[in-house]
């Protein structure tokens, strides 16, 4: 008598395989089981974002992967892979990387790198409290406890570096902060769910609690009302050690002040859209801008990019610009930017002709690698329960001999059940080892097709295909799928 593997499915919710439907009775020998041998091309996917840039490095977080690269050639300097559970990474000037790991228990930590090779460097914990209160300065010299009132006993704030309790002026009564700047310093306050466009703005500096008033104006000629300075603010030393404060606002303007509040200049950089602006280490006269149209629930944040660049801050002007086409998505930073071309067609499995480059602000181009791979798997299943089986062989790898073991697992989910919904699947995972190193974790799922839900019937002639997602052990991620060879 042939062993049968029930495999149950209706979109939806997570439940039981119970009476409403009847599972399909898998053999263990029909095709679609993942047994025996499969074959496919996987495909690296990119999730990137921008940590920092200097004269000749770029820092990136891809997926759970911290790497580097020669900011002119392209050419991968080191890789790590990230702690689980890792949310923010910033670099900071004296050549650190820090993570900021989000607890497993009741207290966050402070996970370190060197920036030269990506060593770890000693972790600490963060002093107890609510542990996903934390958040980092954007420069890393600061660890923020709750910045927007999420944790108890107050705001604090830590010197990454010393560990030690930095002074913190109180906020007005009835105040929070709306914006900071990126050492942490300076700061937007006003009355929690009050948006500031259009009334006057407080400035406050956090640590010694001098504050001073920024007066509303009227929105330029064109734009809805949106024309509140504030918004964004951001504190950079210049040349000579004098401290400038810069405003930016929803519709284009950049204001430089004084510490004192004492305005200086106007910058008009954009006509009607929103500007964020970050400072460049060793250029004190210059800043990174990005300008775009804004999410109208975080209305000093924009949110679709129409252009990035460098500004001079002495002379007003653009000293790098450019403008960002329909397709892209750009991340400015100050030796270049970041952009990523993602066109409408292709599957998930196979993104079509999906493009990350780097460009240089003096106009030099690279790509970021993307690695393609050849899969073939042999493996034997053996049935453990109704819901169940086990896995174990071989997999090649680009040529390289992995053991692998696993299980496989089904499903019963549904939605709805008078609409009657069903579509069974298989789904693996499967480590694979290189002796006794673990190197890496694939994840496989089979979606059978359907030829009859009563009786439950599947469909045969459905060519068995199991989509690939490959978790390498730096972190990266390809994907493809496998077929019968």
């Amino acid at each position: 008598m042939k062993t049968l593997l029930p495999v149950c499915l209706a979109l939806g919710l997570l439940s039981a395989c119970g009476n409403e439907y009847k599972p399909v009775e898998l053999p263990m020998t029909d095709p679609n089981v993942l047994s025996g041998q499969w074959q496919g091309q996987l495909t690296q996917q990119h999730s990137i974002d921008v940590i920092h840039s200097t004269a000749s490095r770029v820092y990136v977080k891809d997926q759970q992967a911290l790497e580097v690269f020669d900011v002119q050639t392209g050419k991968v300097l080191a890789k790590q892979l990230l702690p689980s559970l890792s949310s923010q990474v910033i670099w900071r000037a004296d050549g650190v990387l820090l993570a900021l790991r989000e607890p497993k228990g009741n207290q966050a930590e402070m996970v370190q790198y060197d920036a030269q090779t990506l060593a770890p460097l000693p972790s600490w914990p963060l002093p107890q409290g609510n542990p996903n209160a934390w958040s980092l300065s954007r420069d890393g010299e600061t660890a923020l406890y709750g910045l927007y009132g999420e944790g108890t006993g107050g705001q604090q704030d830590y010197d990454t570096r010393t560990r030690e309790k930095r002074p913190l002026a109180a906020l007005p009564s009835g105040l929070a902060v709306m914006a900071l700047s990126a050492d942490a310093t300076w700061a937007v306050v006003g009355m929690v769910g009050q948006r500031p466009e259009g009334r006057p703005v407080q400035v406050q500096n956090r640590r010694d609690g001098r504050r001073f008033e920024v007066p509303a104006r009227p929105a330029p000629a064109g734009c809805d009302r949106r024309g509140g300075v504030g918004v964004g603010i951001e504190s950079i030393k210049t040349a000579t050690g004098e401290e400038r404060l810069l405003l930016t606002s929803p519709d284009g303007l950049v204001q430089v002040r004084s510490a004192s509040g004492q305005l200086q200049r106007e910058i008009a950089l954009w006509s009607c859209e929103a500007v964020n602006l970050e400072p460049v280490s060793g250029q004190p006269d210059q800043v990174v801008y990005s300008v775009g149209t804004v999410d109208r629930q975080n209305s000093y944040v924009p949110f679709t990019l129409s252009e990035v660049g460098l500004l001079d801050l002495n002379s007003g002007q653009k000293v790098q610009q450019y403008r960002v086409g329909s397709t892209e998505s750009v991340q400015a930073t100050p030796s270049g930017f970041l952009a990523v071309t993602r066109p409408t067609n292709g599957t998930p499995a196979a993104p079509a002709d999906e493009n990350w480059r780097f460009q240089t602000w003096a106009g030099g181009k690279w790509n970021v690698p993307t690695v393609d791979s050849t899969l073939k798997l042999d493996l034997t299943t053996t049935r453990v329960s109704d819901t169940e089986a086990r896995t174990a062989g071989t997999a090649t790898l680009n040529g390289r001999t992995l053991t692998v073991s696993g299980k496989i697992t089904t499903f019963d989910l549904k939605l709805k059940a008078q609409a009657r919904p069903f579509m069974p699947y298989l789904e693996a995972t499967l480590e694979l080892s290189d002796g006794q190193t673990t190197v890496g974790r694939l994840e496989l799922f089979n979606a059978l097709g359907i030829k009859s839900v009563e009786p439950p019937i599947h469909d045969a002639s459905k060519i068995p295909v199991y989509r690939v997602r490959y978790i390498q052990d730096d972190g990266s991620v390809i994907t493809g799928e496998v077929k019968r060879p």
